[in-house]
């Protein structure tokens, strides 16, 4: 495209259609059906509507070809599930397909890099993380792409805090109370991340050190891995975002201790409002929000 579209003027149009950047995904675990419309779906097919809007005005001809949406994670992971759900409402929207692009690995570099070297047509988006263009350049000395040279931000599509979950057999109902029975036998506790260098696997580092704990931590290249083996008690705790943990608290599967919010704790989890916020349980520096979004890369204009 030859026109580009700055953050503050995406984040606008989207607040003009209505649109506010949602608090969780979609349910894990529920078919498509038994989700009322009336929910966290509909607001995230809405987030689609908002993308929509964020368009450049001149572009009513577009797409006059299908349009690739890479999401750098793998198939299952709650950013792929949210991705797929506004996918759907594009692709109705403006009668050509958006197709969905797994692109996982090395931490969300591969389809994140994939996008930047993309040709700059409006015709390949990438499905961002918070991952891909906030944390990763602080954990790799050097990144294949530019987080901010080498991408145009569209629209804010969704927010999710994360969650605290540990097998129903574990002897702890707080997080003092988990923290306690991992020092009691160092190194007995396993903690399954999506990575050492994805949020996940940050917080889990900042538990550690901020608490002085020595908890195991087990890499998983998908969700549904993760979670399996926290049901299974192969793994007793799990860190995951709360679109994700839901389903499986409700059943019972999983128990929460706390959702992990923003460092200063302004933003609760309103999935599970009655938890204590992560700051008070003296983990302040443990808390996080993933918010994927959309974004093109830089068209050629800024040579």
């Amino acid at each position: 495209m030859s026109s580009q579209t700055k953050p503050d003027r995406a984040i606008a149009a989207a607040d003009g259609c209505g649109v506010r950047t949602t608090k969780n995904g979609p349910q894990s675990g529920i078919s498509r059906e038994e989700r009322p419309m009336s929910g966290l779906s509909r607001r995230l097919l809405l987030a689609g509507v908002a993308l929509c809007c964020s368009l450049p005005a001149f572009a009513q001809s577009w797409p006059q070809r299908p349009v690739t949406v890479v999401v750098p994670q793998p198939a299952g992971n709650s950013p792929d599930v949210m991705c797929r759900l506004i996918t759907e409402k594009l692709s109705r929207t403006f009668g050509q397909q958006f197709v969905v692009e797994n692109r996982p690995g090395a931490a969300n570099l591969v389809g994140t890099q994939a996008v930047a070297r993309a040709a700059p047509d409006g015709y390949t988006f990438l499905f961002a993380t918070s991952a891909a263009l906030v944390t990763n350049p602080y954990t790799f000395k050097k990144l294949p792409y530019d987080p901010v040279k080498d991408f145009i931000p569209v629209a804010m599509v969704a927010k999710s805090n994360h969650v605290l979950l540990v097998n129903p057999e574990v002897k702890a109902n707080t997080l003092p109370e988990l923290i306690k029975l991992e020092k009691s036998a160092p190194g007995s506790l396993s903690l399954a991340v999506d990575g050492a260098r994805n949020l996940s696997g940050l917080i889990a580092q900042a538990i550690n050190k901020s608490a002085g704990t020595g908890f195991v931590l087990i890499p998983y290249n998908t969700t549904t891995n993760a979670v399996q083996d926290a049901i299974s008690g192969r793994i007793q705790v799990t860190i995951q975002s709360a679109s994700i943990a839901e389903a499986f608290i409700k059943a019972g599967t999983l128990r929460y201790l706390l959702p992990l919010q923003v460092p200063n704790g302004s933003t609760p989890c309103r999935t599970f409002p009655r938890l204590r916020r992560c700051c008070k349980a003296s983990i302040s520096r443990a808390g996080s929000c993933s918010w994927p979004r959309p974004v093109l890369p830089l068209t050629s204009s800024r040579n």
